[in-house]
């Protein structure tokens, strides 16, 4: 080794991975989704290039490639380590259609083409000034004329009170080198943080509340987090300036600023009236509702695009799809007009007493995890009335009612009661026989509780349903599947407990272990992990 290796610093990630991590909302569906209803014909999610910056070890850009086996990806990482192990996971799942690069972002080559989706997770607050700038000049210019880029990064007003722990953490372990007793220090004073003399007064428990849920983050979020030299939260028309001065234009916010819509909804129409600019709104929301996090969506600066009033092109939402997992209160829920149901789907209750809209909520709760385009559940509306004699044989919903349905499952897209789609990935909704997961899921499950579906969701795994994962693979029945579960409840590697809270003895094995097996196998399928 040179003097002149030698000297180099260190990799942060080299030296502690951040790991794999799926990104729901960084994925080119949810871009192209946003692009559309600006008026842009963005490239098919399925069927398109995308780059990834800071893709880590792989834990977004490699589901990507594998479920979008038609596109052209690239993921770039600065850390030799998180590359290295990108590239053993990609070439164990036999990807050909991803590039990974170890370079960094100042140093990338000019000739790597256009990209329809441009994917940026966790890396903007993280990195220097003129690392913020190059990315900036990178979608700018390798962005494609319909192209989206995703860009997220933390925001100062809900990082108010996280900069000063975040100050205070770094004090102590200033002089601090190795990361175990870095973390050590660091859930100290959270600990200290979280029950301190003033945990009953105002500041207190925003200072409480807080330390309690970042000391229940893993130890890679801590210190890439909290510990990082680089961690600067922004004001969004501080971003939004700083794209415009590279040559890029803000196209949509993908996340919200509370767990709340309708509360979120009440305050933007609350100053509506008085506010015209759209970034001057999300500003105020930004300030008044605490926002810490965002997920920007930007486009180049002479993309063809329309303001929001101007909506998607007609032929284009003919291409949306709608999934939910909606389950009604009612055992058999009455189509009949102005009786009024009742529906739950993530946390949310709603009410519905029109007979059509009733109808589609039934069918689209049917078909999950699968989605249903707008025309299919159109045909599956007309086909359940007709059936419960709400309508006639030969006399469908009229165009206003289905326009009104449509216009209604829309707005339940803002509310997280439906989700909107425009890819179909193949899954199944029951186990069956012989089940089987993805090639994907079984790599996944060595290495985390968690897999990625289809449809790009994560899927936490208890002990027990990991362990299986990694038998199905379409060759096994169920009885064979209990048998090679069996091991693990004898040596203690799964500890199964019965409802009283008592040790499984060996004679009981054998009948709970193959109910085991079934309820995990129906938990899969109704999370879309089947395929």
């Amino acid at each position: 080794m040179t003097e002149e290796t030698q000297a180099q610093p260190l990799n942060p990630y080299d030296e502690v991975p951040y790991g794999g991590q799926t990104v729901p909302l960084a994925h080119p569906e949810r871009l192209a989704l946003a692009a559309m209803k600006r008026g842009l014909s963005p490239a098919p999610p399925d069927r398109c290039r995308i780059l990834e910056l800071g893709c880590a070890e792989g834990g977004n850009v490699i589901p990507l490639a594998f479920h979008l086996d038609r596109c052209e990806l690239v993921g770039v990482d600065g850390s030799a380590v998180q590359i290295d192990k990108a590239t053993e996971a990609r070439d164990r799942l036999g990807l050909d259609n991803l590039e990974l690069v170890h370079a960094d972002f100042m140093e990338l080559p000019d000739d790597l083409g256009t990209f329809d989706y441009i994917l940026c997770h966790g890396v903007f607050s993280w990195v220097a000034e003129d690392v913020r700038a190059k990315i900036l000049d990178l979608c700018a210019s390798h962005l494609s004329e319909h192209g989206v880029a995703y860009i997220s990064y933390n925001c100062a007003p809900g990082w108010a009170i996280r900069a000063q722990m975040r100050r205070a953490l770094m004090e102590r372990v200033k002089g601090v080198s190795d990361p175990e007793q870095r973390i050590r220090r660091v859930r100290e004073v959270l600990s200290w943080m979280a029950d301190s003399p003033i945990k009953d007064t105002p500041w207190g428990r925003l200072l409480a509340e807080e330390a309690k849920g970042v000391w229940s983050h893993r130890p890679a979020y801590l210190v890439h987090e909290y510990l990082s030299p680089e961690n600067r939260p922004f004001y969004f028309r501080e971003v939004t300036e700083a794209a415009r001065a590279h040559g890029l234009r803000f196209l949509a916010e993908l996340t919200r600023a509370t767990t709340d819509p309708r509360l979120e909804d009440a305050f933007r129409a609350s100053f509506g009236a008085h506010v015209e600019d759209p970034e001057e709104a999300e500003e105020l929301a930004e300030l008044f509702l605490f926002r810490a996090f965002r997920c920007s969506l930007f486009v180049r600066g002479d993309a063809p695009l329309g303001g929001p009033e101007d909506g998607p092109h007609p032929e284009l939402m003919d291409r949306v799809r709608m999934t939910g997992s909606l389950a009604p209160e009612s055992k058999r829920v009455s189509l009949e007009p102005k009786v009024h149901e009742f529906f739950r789907a993530n946390g949310v209750r709603i009410s519905a007493d029109d007979a059509v809209l009733k109808a589609a909520l039934v069918e689209i709760g049917r078909a999950w995890p699968a989605s249903l385009s707008l025309s299919e559940i159109e045909e599956r509306v007309v086909a359940l009335l007709e059936l419960r004699r709400v309508l006639a044989p030969g006399e469908p919903p009229s165009a206003a009612q289905l326009s009104a349905m449509r216009d209604d499952l829309m707005g339940l897209t803002r509310y997280d009661v439906l989700e909107q789609r425009l890819l179909d990935p193949p899954i199944v909704d029951r186990a069956g026989e012989t089940p089987r997961v993805s090639a994907l899921t079984r790599l996944q499950a060595e290495a985390a509780p968690w897999v990625t579906t289809p449809h790009h969701r994560v899927v936490p795994l208890d002990a027990f349903t990991r362990l299986l994962v990694r038998y199905l693979d379409g060759a096994r029945g169920r009885a064979e599947l209990a048998q090679r579960m069996k091991p693990y409840a004898e040596s203690g590697e799964v500890s199964l407990t019965l409802e009283d809270g008592s040790a499984l003895g060996p004679e009981d094995l054998d009948e709970v272990i193959p109910k085991l097996v079934d309820a995990s196998l129906d938990a899969l399928a109704s999370r879309g992990v089947l395929v």
